[in-house]
C-alpha cells in the first residue's frame, strides 16, 4: 500500500516538473518571435544584421551564465526552494513583459511636422524598410541603418530633388527638409518638387 501511495506521489510531482521543463524550452525560443519588434523599436534596419546581433548574443550569454549559477545556489539553498523561486520569477517576468509597451526610444520619437518632412519620412521608410510612423524628424539617416547604397536609392525615390552630397552633409531628416524648403524659397522656378507622399508609400 505504501509503495502504491509513493508511486502516485511521484506521478503527481512529475506533471509540474514537466510543465516547468516545457516552459524552459519555450524560453529558449522566445528571442526569435520578438526580435523583429525589438529591432523596429530600436530603429535598426532589418538588413543590418551586425547591428542587432548583440540582442541574441546577450540573451545567450545571460542564459549560459545563469544555468551554472542557479545550480550552485541550489546546492546551498536546496533544490525545491530554488526551483519554486525561479518559476515564480520567470512567471513574473513574463507577465511584466506582456504588459510592457514599446521601448521609450520609439515612443519619444519626434514626428515629422511639415509636409516636406512627412514626404521625406515616407521616402526614408521605403528605403530603410521601416514603418513611416517610426521615422522621427531628428533621426539620422545613417544611424537608422542607411548606407551609401540606400542613400542613392533615396535620391532616386525623391526624383533627385536632393543629391547624394546633400544627404551626407544633412543626414538628419529635419535638416534635409529645411534644405529643400530653403532651396524652394530661393529658387521657386528651379527647385524640384518632391514626389507625393502617397506615391512614396506606394
Amino acid at each position: 500500500m505504501a509503495e502504491v501511495e509513493s508511486g502516485k506521489h511521484r506521478v503527481a510531482l512529475l506533471f509540474p516538473v514537466l510543465a516547468v521543463v516545457f516552459v524552459a524550452a519555450l524560453d529558449l525560443t522566445v528571442v526569435a518571435p520578438i526580435l523583429p519588434q525589438v529591432i523596429s523599436d530600436l530603429g535598426i534596419n532589418t538588413v543590418d544584421a551586425d547591428r542587432y546581433s548583440w540582442i541574441v548574443l546577450s540573451y545567450l550569454v545571460a542564459y549560459t551564465v545563469t544555468v551554472p549559477l542557479t545550480g550552485r545556489i541550489s546546492d546551498y539553498l536546496g533544490r525545491i526552494p530554488v526551483f519554486v523561486g525561479a518559476t515564480l520569477l520567470f512567471a513574473a517576468g513574463s507577465a511584466l513583459t506582456a504588459l510592457a509597451g514599446q521601448l521609450a526610444c520609439a515612443q519619444d520619437r519626434d514626428a515629422p511636422r511639415t509636409p516636406t518632412e512627412r514626404r521625406l519620412a515616407a521616402a526614408w521608410a521605403g528605403v530603410l524598410g521601416v514603418a513611416p510612423e517610426e521615422v522621427g524628424r531628428q533621426d539620422d539617416f545613417f544611424d537608422r541603418g542607411g548606407t551609401s547604397l540606400s542613400a542613392v536609392k533615396l535620391v532616386v525615390a525623391l526624383d533627385r530633388a536632393v543629391s547624394l552630397k546633400d544627404i551626407v552633409r544633412h543626414p538628419v531628416l529635419a535638416d534635409l527638409a529645411g534644405l529643400l524648403d530653403d532651396g524652394a524659397q530661393r529658387e521657386p522656378d528651379r527647385a524640384p518638387a518632391l514626389p507625393d507622399e502617397g506615391a512614396l508609400l506606394g
